[in-house]
């Protein structure tokens, strides 16, 4: 894996099209600013060579069987989700089941898709991506749990 420092930017302007470009980012915070992500330029299995947390794109398959495009963020010490955004049409929602400034609750998300919440949750998650022990990224999430 290396990290590709040129292409760094703040994690809350990352794009559907960033990710779609670098599907894997993770911290780069520097003195100046610690709100910094950087792509990672993939070997495979996803590694702690230099960051243990990383923002992954997914394929989201809500319990309709609606699919969109989303990411993650993977915490490898634990091999736990602590983040979760959706994208739908240029728009992204971004949750953590909180009341956290910025960040989406259920009920929000429910009606940003125009769906009830049982067609919503719970949801799979899937990569491509594999840990260094083969197992894939990929899981199921209750949001009225999480």
């Amino acid at each position: 894996m290396a990290l590709l420092e040129k292409q760094a930017k703040n994690v809350t302007f990352l794009t559907l099209e960033d990710f779609k470009q670098y599907p894997v980012w993770t911290w780069y915070e520097t003195l100046y600013d610690e709100s910094l992500v950087a792509p990672v330029k993939l070997t495979h299995p996803l590694q702690d060579e230099f960051a243990n947390v990383f923002f992954i794109l997914v394929t989201v398959i809500l319990h309709d069987d609606t699919v969109l495009h989303g990411t993650i963020g993977f915490n490898l010490s634990n091999n736990s989700v602590f983040y979760l955004s959706f994208f739908k049409n240029g728009d992204e929602f971004r949750f953590d089941g909180s009341k956290t400034p910025g960040i989406g609750t259920l009920e929000k998300l429910s009606e940003w898709l125009g769906k009830p919440e049982d067609g919503i949750t719970p949801l799979q998650y899937e990569s491509p991506f594999v840990l260094e022990d083969g197992t894939h990224i990929t899981g199921e999430l209750d949001l009225h749990s999480w």
